[in-house]
């Protein structure tokens, strides 16, 4: 039986990254799955992007990155909403299957059907028209609508997305998310 650390919503916190890194260490796991939100919240919202952000974003991703494959584990990841969505970077499986520790993993970034301006969303027709192959693991960043995933007690209102769960749904697998 394979092992996989699930690592979600990192934001290039760095030092929370090193404890979640421990413990995946000392539990001996077989690989690293990322849920998105990777690199630093300075790039923000899609209309604050500029030069000077996206090239500091983009030296947390190698930060993080670097930290996660320090452990010499295969790893995937995708990118979250708060994550460029065209990042041709080792380990995105963003659209695409891998294969980690024996399994079939396969990605969706990004996150809807909301928008609120971040730089990777979607709606729940771009989700549809996806033609994502079996697989042991669904690596997203969102959650699937109406599940305790998507839930958030304070608005006492589900806020996933109802495409992704029914994708959930017609899986056998693991369904793995961040937000």
């Amino acid at each position: 039986m394979s092992t996989l650390a699930v690592i979600g919503d990192v934001h290039a916190h760095l030092e929370h990254l090193d404890q979640a890194l421990e413990l995946a260490s000392a539990a001996e796991v077989d690989g690293v799955l990322l849920v998105g939100d990777i690199g630093s919240h300075v790039l923000g919202l899609a209309r604050t992007r500029s030069r000077k952000r996206d090239e500091r974003y983009m030296e947390s991703m190698h930060t993080v990155l670097e930290r996660v494959n320090a452990l010499g584990l295969p790893t995937a990841w995708v990118p979250g909403n708060h994550d460029l969505p065209e990042l041709d970077l080792p380990g995105n499986i963003d659209g695409s299957v891998t294969h980690i520790a024996g399994l079939r993993v396969a990605g969706i970034g990004g996150a809807g059907p909301d928008r609120f301006g971040y730089c990777y969303e979607w709606d729940e027709a771009d989700i549809e028209a996806l033609d994502v192959a079996p697989c042991d693991v669904l690596l997203c960043h969102a959650p699937p609508r109406d599940t305790p995933l998507d839930y958030v007690p304070h608005k006492d209102a589900h806020v996933g997305s109802t495409a992704l769960r029914a994708l959930a749904l017609r899986h056998r697998g693991f369904y793995v998310c961040g937000h």
